[in-house]
């Protein structure tokens, strides 16, 4: 036996009809973890630095942008698990959502470093 033969691929899985939506769910909810992770780092470090040390602006930037990702992405994992729950098509708009998400997540992971740069020196 060898290691391809046991070797699992994932579209025969979900099927070619359904893997594309496999992996926008699974983008979704890692978007949904990421943000969570981020807005608690962000927290410890709003905590950990002294008063005055952080710009409240920068901090509002980084907390609404990853806050959005996370409520878009979020939103359209909840929409694709449910249209398939109900036996229904995805909404067209959903990889649309998902895009905006990961603009979000990367304008809130940009501003979050430069932050968190800026506290190490």
């Amino acid at each position: 036996m060898t290691d391809d033969e046991t070797r699992v691929k994932p579209a025969d899985q979900a099927g070619p009809a359904h893997y594309g939506e496999a992996l926008l769910y699974d983008l979704a909810k890692f978007i949904t973890t990421l943000s969570l992770l981020i807005l608690g780092g962000l927290l410890t470090v709003r905590e950990e630095t002294q008063a005055g040390e952080l710009k409240p602006t920068s901090v509002i930037l980084v907390a609404v942008a990853v806050a959005i990702a996370g409520v878009l992405a979020f939103s359209a994992a909840t929409s694709l698990a449910d249209a398939r729950a109900r036996g229904r098509e995805p909404q067209r708009w959903l990889p649309l959502q998902i895009r905006a998400s990961g603009l979000f997540m990367g304008v809130g992971v940009g501003a979050f470093l430069a932050i968190w740069l800026d506290t190490l020196s």
